[in-house]
């Protein structure tokens, strides 16, 4: 069995993996010695250029990183960390020695975009459940973020177009598949609305299919739609009400069945030119039967038209009822073999 896209043996390794920065040895050696009997693997650094190198080498799951540096601003080097989305799952805490307000340390938090940050000294007890406390966080936050990776790459990468529709018809997000069934690019369509796009026939259904979907009902259907060069095609639609940033949005799937109803059009063709065959057929039998018995001339036709005045007081479906229809006219075919 293949391992799942995002759960690589790399990605194993880092989830227990902590880099230590800090600029006194003794603080370095004691953390490190604190979080390898817990069972983390530790790496070490001193520097602010260590930090950065370390960290894009190894991608550790969590850094402690020392506010103050001998060669840079350990505040500039947790930004620079959080700002590279290839380091998009490493979690940075900040390590002061000072004491200072909490005003100053949301501050600080803010300005270096960390996800924590621990004062020292501190007690053993105190900083494993911290360590413990920021990779539970850091862990839900992965998940989250790589299940966004996956829904935004089903997303792109999809054959039916996409797209997400706010209540009041604008386009908030398109894939490519939608954007290139309708002739535009994504960034064009994310100017648009749906009246944009649907045909008159259409944008009338609109507001009570709206009113559905907003009740929570999912719903199926067909509508038309123009292309960017003009002409009008016919699309499947799937749609259902989702909830995006605290929002009501609707999730929309597209799929373009131009060539469904050129074949659907191409068999109604051709079962009428096999009706119009099968027609002329029976009507050709009907007269030999009545060349061969003129005497009964006119009795398949009126029992056909009884057969089929019975049918429809029985309410029959319209196909059982021509089929009774047909019956009943070559019902007497069997005249043809006898003797004259």
């Amino acid at each position: 069995m293949s391992m799942p896209e995002f759960a690589t043996p790399e990605a194993l390794i880092r989830e227990k993996t902590i880099l230590v920065v800090d600029d006194e040895p003794d603080v370095v050696w004691a953390t490190t010695r604190m979080l390898e009997k817990a069972g983390y693997t530790v790496l070490s650094g001193s520097t602010a250029a260590e930090a950065s190198s370390l960290t894009k080498m190894h991608r550790p799951a969590l850094v402690l990183l020392d506010v103050v540096l001998p060669d840079g601003d350990g505040l500039e080097v947790a930004r620079q960390i959080k700002l590279d989305p290839d380091l998009a799952g490493v979690f940075v805490v900040l390590l002061s020695g000072i004491q200072i307000s909490p005003q100053e340390q949301a501050a600080g938090l803010k300005s270096a975009q960390a996800d924590g940050d621990v004062i020292k000294p501190f007690s053993n007890v105190d900083f494993l459940a911290r360590i413990e406390a920021f990779l539970r966080i850091r862990s839900v936050q992965e998940a989250l973020r790589e299940s966004e990776e996956r829904y935004r790459i089903l997303f792109t990468r999809a054959v039916d177009g996409i797209f997400i529709l706010s209540v009041n018809g604008k386009l908030v997000e398109v894939n490519e598949s939608l954007a290139r069934m309708h002739g535009y690019s994504t960034q064009e369509m994310l100017h648009m609305t749906l009246k944009d796009l649907d045909t008159p026939e259409t944008s009338q259904l609109a507001p009570e299919r709206m009113s559905r979907v907003l009740a929570g009902e999912s719903l199926t259907f067909e509508v038309e739609h123009y292309h960017k060069d003009g002409h009008v095609f016919p699309l499947e639609v799937s749609v259902s009400l989702i909830s995006s940033g605290g929002e009501s949005c609707i999730q929309c799937f597209q799929r373009d069945i131009t060539e469904r109803k050129r074949a659907e059009e191409d068999l109604k063709e051709s079962v009428g030119h096999l009706r119009r065959a099968i027609h002329t057929t029976i009507q050709v039998l009907v007269l030999a039967v009545e060349t061969k018995d003129p005497y009964t001339a006119g009795h398949q036709k009126r029992t056909a038209n009884l057969a089929r005045a019975m049918a429809a007081e029985m309410n029959l479906p319209p196909e059982k009822i021509e089929g009774l229809r047909m019956a009943g006219v070559i019902h007497d075919i069997g005249k043809i073999g006898l003797p004259t």
